[in-house]
C-alpha cells in the first residue's frame, strides 16, 4: 500500500468541507421536490470520497470496487423508494377525525343508539 501525502488529506478535507457547505446552501433553496434528491446525491458523492480515500478503496482490487459500487447502487434504489413513498404520503387526502368516526359507524353501527 502506498503512502498518502499530507496534501492529499488537506485536499480531501477541503473537498468534503466544500460539499458540506454546498449541502447547507442547497437545503435553504427552494428546488421544489428536488431538494431531497440533490442532497442525497451530494451525500452519496461525499460517502464515495470517504470510502475511496480514507478506506483506501482507490488502491484496492477491482472486485472490491464492484462490491462497493453495488452497495451504492442498492442504497440509491432504497433512497428512490423512500422519496417515492414520502411523495405518495403527502399527496393522499387527509382524513379528519369526524370522517373516520362516520366511516366506522357505517361499517359497524352502534347498537346502543
Amino acid at each position: 500500500m502506498k503512502e498518502t501525502k499530507l496534501t492529499g488529506y488537506f485536499l480531501t478535507f477541503a473537498l468534503l468541507l466544500g460539499m458540506a457547505f454546498l449541502n447547507i446552501f442547497i437545503s435553504q433553496q427552494n428546488l421544489g421536490g428536488m431538494n431531497t434528491a440533490v442532497i442525497f446525491g451530494i451525500a452519496s458523492v461525499q460517502a464515495f470520497i470517504l470510502a475511496a480515500f480514507f478506506m483506501h478503496l482507490r488502491e484496492s482490487p477491482k472486485f472490491m470496487w464492484i462490491i462497493v459500487i453495488s452497495g451504492f447502487f442498492f442504497v440509491g434504489v432504497l433512497a428512490v423508494y423512500v422519496v417515492a413513498d414520502n411523495h405518495g404520503r403527502t399527496t393522499q387526502p387527509k382524513i379528519e377525525p369526524w370522517e373516520l368516526r362516520a366511516t366506522v359507524e357505517i361499517l359497524a353501527p352502534n347498537p346502543a343508539k
